[in-house]
């Protein structure tokens, strides 16, 4: 976006062609939210803050609410967008225009993750926050959790969705498997928990159990935990995709980055400098980071294949 014209236009750029196209040019504010395939999310100001729709293919633009109340975005994952109207959580499906109410109760709801059919809430109906599964393709509503603890999502990838809470006095993580309903008590500890990150069969998270902060791994599958760091430093995890994870320490006085590989257990020293290094994106095996080694802030990829 930019405001070029007095005002913030929001503009889609085409890496292939090179071509940039105007998707707004209005006299009110307009703020992106998100991208999907031929699907851009927007929000204007015209008084109160409505959705909109561009797509791309058609560069099209349709208004997908139009009330007196502040809608907010929750998540957009292929055709599906998820956002909220006053205390209520609604589905609107891009290709047909239809919108669902997914949510009628007395209380406030809050949207908390979204992935291909299923959606995940969490509501204070019984008194305290519970979580909730909605299926979009059957319209049928599960209630994950029914304790007298707060209940906090995490995670939502494929049939897994991890939360945790404090029902034992401090707080644990759980994993959820939408197809059977089954949950597993992930960890069972002295230390402080924090969930790090969670793709297909491995969950990654932290514990200061022995006074720093470690890098374990759960695996679905087998239930196995796998220690990945033990050192006398805490490790900031960064990113998990596949067979890599990547931490960062400062072991060595500076911020490096590590790789641990899942099907080896192997680790490797990414970076090795006098500067901070701090993490971009990591996407398969390619890991984009940045430091300040050179005076200013520059970018490097590195393919991790080879590492």
């Amino acid at each position: 976006n930019n405001t070029f014209d007095g005002d913030t236009d929001l503009y889609l750029f085409n890496m292939v062609t090179g071509l940039t196209t105007t998707i707004t040019d209005n006299s009110v504010e307009d703020y992106f939210y998100a991208i999907d395939g031929n699907n851009v999310i927007y929000m204007n100001s015209d008084g109160d803050y409505d959705l909109f729709l561009y797509r791309i293919d058609t560069t099209n633009t349709t208004q997908i609410t139009d009330n007196a109340v502040y809608d907010r975005f929750g998540g957009l994952d292929g055709n599906n967008l998820v956002y909220y109207e006053g205390d209520d959580i609604y589905l609107y499906e891009t290709d047909t225009g239809v919108t669902t109410q997914i949510t009628v109760n007395a209380v406030s709801n809050s949207f908390s993750g979204f992935d291909g059919n299923n959606i995940v809430y969490r509501n204070t109906e019984d008194g305290d926050y519970d979580l909730y599964l909605y299926e979009i393709d059957s319209g049928d509503t599960t209630q994950i959790t029914d304790n007298v603890v707060t209940d906090a999502f995490e995670g939502l990838d494929g049939n897994n969705l991890v939360y945790y809470n404090n029902e034992d006095g401090d707080y644990e993580f759980y994993l959820y498997e939408i197809d059977s309903g089954d949950t597993t008590q992930i960890t069972d500890n002295g230390g402080n928990d924090v969930f790090s990150g969670l793709d297909g069969n491995n969950i990654v998270y932290r514990n200061n159990e022995d006074g720093d902060y470690d890098l374990y791994l759960y695996e679905i599958d087998s239930g196995d935990t796998t220690q990945i760091t033990d050192n006398i430093v805490s490790d900031a995890f960064s990113g998990l995709d596949r067979n890599n994870v990547v931490y960062y320490n400062n072991e060595d006085g500076d911020n490096e980055w590590y790789l641990y590989k899942i099907d080896s257990g192997d680790t490797s020293q990414l970076t090795d400098n006098a500067a901070n290094d701090y993490h971009s994106n990591l996407e398969g095996n390619n890991f984009v980071y940045w430091n300040t080694e050179d005076g200013d802030y520059e970018l490097y990829y590195m393919d991790l294949l080879f590492c």
